[in-house]
């Protein structure tokens, strides 16, 4: 859970961000419209987390989203049994 004792060092918007990609797998225009926020400022802060890695990217269709790491590992392994 993206708590105060986990990440003291992000701000209380991108302990939000890692909480909502903690429970779901969720695009840019999905975390933007649940924290009500503009599109391109919530891409800029996962970038920030990304850089941070905090978040991994990746693409899902034609959608962009991010993952909390140890997410991405199991998404990996899911993907590259589809083919």
């Amino acid at each position: 859970m993206a708590d105060s004792t986990k990440y003291p060092h992000l701000s209380d918007f991108e302990k939000r961000i890692l909480l909502i990609l903690e429970q779901k797998i969720c695009s840019i225009s999905q975390v933007s419209k649940e924290l009500n926020e503009n599109r391109e400022f919530v891409r800029g802060i996962l970038e920030s987390l990304r850089q941070k890695n905090h978040v991994v990217k990746t693409t899902v269709g034609k959608s962009t989203v991010y993952l909390p790491p140890r997410h991405a590992s199991m998404f990996k392994i899911l993907e590259e049994g589809k083919d």
